[in-house]
C-alpha cells in the first residue's frame, strides 16, 4: 500500500516534522507486500502506510502509528505446515 511508483522509480511517503515527503527507493527484492529497501531509505524511518492517494509532498498530516508485527501476520505463511496441520 506504501509503495507507488512513476517512470519505473518506486516512491513512499515518509513523515519528517509531521509533513509527509515523497521520497524515492531503490528496492531490492519483493515478498509479498514487503520490500526489501536497498538503498533511499534509512531504518527508523516512518512510511505513510494509507491515504497515499490525497497526500501530497510537504502536506501537514497527523501521523497514528501502527505496529508492522499486526499487519504482517495476516500475510505470513508457513511453508512448513502440511495441509491439514
Amino acid at each position: 500500500k506504501a509503495v507507488f511508483e512513476i517512470q519505473d522509480k518506486y516512491y513512499v511517503y515518509v513523515v519528517e516534522d509531521n509533513r509527509a515527503r515523497m521520497k524515492s527507493f531503490v528496492p531490492n527484492n519483493r515478498i509479498f507486500d514487503s520490500y526489501i529497501v536497498e538503498s533511499g531509505l534509512k531504518p527508523g524511518e516512518m512510511v505513510v502506510y494509507e491515504g497515499l492517494q490525497k497526500l501530497r509532498d510537504s502536506m501537514m498530516i497527523i501521523p497514528k502509528h501502527i505496529v508492522l508485527d499486526s499487519l504482517s501476520k495476516a500475510t505470513t505463511l508457513n511453508f512448513n505446515k502440511q495441509p491439514g496441520e
